[in-house]
């Protein structure tokens, strides 16, 4: 039996589909306000709880060899101390709570931490891997580094084997609140402004090929941290393509970078003196406009992984989901 927490999350759903798919016993851990009716579609069992709630936990680790935990995530653009609580207590606090429920029960075979990129905070110009040493500063990368952190403390303790999934910028179908859904909007406007040269290599993965390396995760005699994206890919080629696809031509011009820095200062500078976050801010805008550069050789000679759908595929099928279900 196979729990994923998150299951009705973006890539939670999708995890599920191709776990099913193959034959895979699922269990799901859902809120009672979630909406499970993809789920129940795919003949899964439905456990209701609360990542926050450890006895609402028991039942559903029950008999279980393998977890996939991918509650958590939050907003990147958080800025505030309060912020930071609010990530701390998803990320953290929640893996720490399904590992003690885990620790009771001796037929888990390996915890799997679906974590993030930002784990290792914004390092420019270096290939990045995994031995890299982190660098986290912003509440979002703090909350995903502190929740890596226990669970290798847990599962050291506990002897449960701990495999933790660094994915890149995740994007694709049923993904409807990340900022690759305003990018597709603003370019379908003609109007997407690139910042700087827009020649920065802007790491993603599309969902089915982060999905596919889970799954080896899995199946595979693995113990270790992963970073999992797709191929490099500039910020230029990024909405060339989607422009393609959407039959558009850009009329954006490039933005000069201290320009946009004095824009997002102002904005972020504002919203922290109304105590809101802001919808954008300067960490973030670094990290769309650095050279981000990723290994994932760690990945592929471990885990068997390669990105089975390519990046024109991607964006195609990124696009056409939007379409028919009315975004775009």
């Amino acid at each position: 039996m196979i729990l994923v927490t998150g299951g009705t999350g973006f890539i939670g759903s999708h995890l599920v589909e191709s776990l099913t798919g193959k034959g895979y016993n699922v269990r799901c851990l859902v809120r009672k306000t979630s909406d499970v009716s993809f789920l129940k579609a795919l003949d899964v069992e439905l456990i209701y709880g609360d990542i926050m709630d450890v006895d609402s936990l028991k039942s559903a680790v029950r008999d279980v060899e393998i977890v996939y935990h991918l509650v958590g995530g939050g907003n990147v653009s958080s800025v505030s101390r309060k912020d930071y609580i609010i990530l701390r207590n998803l990320n953290v606090l929640g893996t720490k709570n399904i590992l003690k429920a885990c620790i009771h029960h001796a037929d888990i075979q390996k915890f799997i931490l679906f974590s993030s990129i930002s784990a290792i905070g914004i390092i420019k110009n270096v290939i990045v891997n995994e031995e890299t040493r982190c660098q986290p500063r912003t509440p979002h990368e703090l909350a995903k580094y502190e929740s890596e952190q226990v669970a290798l403390m847990f599962c050291k303790k506990y002897g449960i084997p701990l495999l933790i999934i660094r994915p890149a910028q995740v994007y694709g179908p049923r993904d409807v609140k990340s900022e690759i859904l305003k990018m597709c909007k603003l370019i379908k406007r003609h109007m997407f402004p690139v910042i700087g040269s827009g020649e920065n290599v802007v790491p993603l993965v599309y969902v089915e090929n982060l999905v596919h390396a889970a799954i080896l995760a899995c199946e595979r005699d693995a113990s270790s941290v992963y970073i999992v994206t797709d191929e490099w890919r500039t910020m230029n080629e990024i909405v060339e393509a989607f422009a393609k696809e959407l039959n558009v031509r850009v009329w954006g011009a490039h933005v000069p970078p201290f320009a946009a820095k004095i824009c997002v200062g102002m904005i972020e500078h504002t919203c922290r003196m109304l105590g809101i976050t802001p919808p954008f801010n300067l960490k973030r805008l670094e990290s769309i406009t650095s050279n981000r550069l990723y290994d994932i050789s760690k990945a592929k000679r471990e885990l068997g992984y390669a990105p089975e759908v390519s990046f024109e595929e991607g964006i195609r099928r990124t696009v056409r989901w939007y379409k028919q279900h009315g975004y775009l």
